[in-house]
């Protein structure tokens, strides 16, 4: 059985959903300093991650038609240093929709799908985030093991265990979620569809069947004061990386705070489990009268 591996990452693209939700209908994806800030972060985390994989993929990264010039030229230098990168820039001038947007990821997918193969395994990463540098090779066995038992016409591969940067704060947690927002969806050659076809949150409910990466820290979440959607999650366990092992994991350069991590540890997440377990007893507690 042949599978084609493509990673696909949105980056500045003009979507309607985002702009009435995150930016009071103001696209910044068009404004240099907005620009230098998310190029920073990509070169800093994302794309260390993926240049160190060590399983074959395309990557498909979709710019905005309307980037200027120095960053498109930027964008499209990066597959010098990264074998099967790609820069893709989208006609959105007027901002897309979601049929729009899902025509575009589907038919850059289409029309790169190799003659001979029999699954495509479509992955995707936020422009700030990072994989495990093992990542794509484990999501690569789970799915070609998932399609040789029982070929489905599509299937998704989850990964919940991974990791949040906090770059403010100098230190990670663990973050354990089957939903999160790094979901693979493998289909039949001829099934037209990505992850991006529906919230992440909701894979669970789509009625897709779902298969699992159980190997730890096989993803990074950046929080950078900056992200449209996360935020610093106080419920979430704190577990110390040195820069050493953020680097093995995860291929990048990063510093992280002992002491910070440990003021977390005391101040926002031993108050956030206790506040938990108390809720929880007084809710059994009514249950019981």
């Amino acid at each position: 059985m042949n599978v084609q591996h493509f990673v696909l990452t949105r980056f500045n693209l003009r979507l309607q959903s985002y702009l009435s939700r995150y930016f009071n209908g103001q696209w910044k994806g068009g404004d240099e300093e907005y620009l230098r800030r998310r190029f920073d972060f990509f070169e800093r985390f994302c794309l260390p991650s993926m240049v160190r994989q060590k399983s074959p993929f395309r990557w498909l990264v979709f710019f905005s038609e309307l980037t200027p010039e120095p960053f498109k030229t930027r964008a499209r230098s990066y597959s010098e240093s990264c074998e099967g990168y790609e820069a893709v820039f989208v006609d959105d001038a007027t901002p897309l929709d979601g049929d729009a947007m899902m025509g575009a990821l589907d038919g850059a997918i289409a029309r790169r799908v190799e003659p001979g193969a029999d699954y495509v395994i479509i992955s995707r990463i936020d422009n700030d985030d990072a994989f495990n540098v093992n990542a794509l090779g484990w999501i690569r066995d789970v799915a070609e093991r998932a399609a040789e038992k029982e070929g489905p016409d599509r299937f998704y591969v989850v990964m919940p265990y991974g990791n949040a940067y906090i770059e403010k704060g100098g230190f990670t947690q663990d973050y354990t979620w089957d939903w999160n927002h790094f979901p693979t969806l493998v289909c039949r050659r001829g099934v037209v569809d990505n992850p991006f076809s529906r919230q992440h949150a909701r894979i669970g409910a789509s009625g897709i069947p779902v298969h699992r990466v159980n190997e730890r820290h096989a993803w990074l979440e950046i929080v950078n004061g900056t992200n449209a959607a996360n935020d610093l999650r106080a419920y979430c366990r704190p577990k110390y990386l040195s820069p050493r092992q953020l680097r093995d994991l995860f291929a990048i350069q990063a510093k992280t705070s002992r002491v910070r991590f440990a003021l977390f540890w005391l101040t926002r997440y031993l108050p956030a489990k206790t506040a938990g377990f108390l809720r929880a007893a007084k809710s059994r507690r009514k249950v019981k009268r």
